[in-house]
């Protein structure tokens, strides 16, 4: 089932892909030797959620503007409701799922941000509307995305969260 995203002026105007069940809005990509953090928004599908992943060179600072989640990190369940954030420091395993009744809405800011920026870019696709994906939509292969990962710095070390899924609603 594919929600609509609530207007953000000239979003196409910005970089946006979509990745997965979710639009990625890069608002600011640091230089490739950049220490400057990277400052994302992503819109969720309701039970979407990764595999538990960890990156040995880069914090996370979630900020959910719309939503809830519920986030896994080092075994320690957090729920996280709009308005809320949450830091995950480098080297911490975590992962996390969207819960209903709506999609999430969460800014990602990540210190230092190239990896990740990187990652988003070589995984996503351009977002040809400010929606989510549609159902038609046919991510890049988990094969890919893991080698895409490990080139960057990230490592998937565990499963989704009971319930979750790579691209939600399903």
């Amino acid at each position: 089932m594919t929600h609509a995203v609530p207007a953000i002026p000239d979003i196409l105007d910005l970089e946006a892909l979509w990745m997965g069940g979710r639009l990625v809005v890069i608002h600011h990509a640091p230089g490739t030797d950049d220490p400057e953090p990277s400052v994302t928004e992503s819109w969720l599908n309701v039970g979407q959620g990764p595999k538990e992943f960890r990156h040995h060179q880069l914090g996370f600072l979630y900020v959910l503007v719309e939503g809830h989640m519920t986030f896994s990190v080092e075994d320690e369940i957090i729920e996280l409701h709009a308005g809320r954030s949450l830091f995950v420091p480098r080297g911490v395993r975590h992962t996390y799922r969207v819960n209903g009744p709506i999609p999430a809405r969460v800014l990602i800011m990540t210190t230092p941000g190239r990896a990740w920026v990187d990652y988003l870019r070589a995984i996503g696709q351009p977002a040809t509307s400010a929606t989510l994906p549609p159902a038609t939509f046919e991510p890049i292969p988990m094969e890919c995305v893991q080698r895409v990962a490990t080139a960057n710095g990230l490592a998937f070390v565990g499963d989704r969260l009971p319930g979750s899924s790579r691209s939600g609603n399903e």
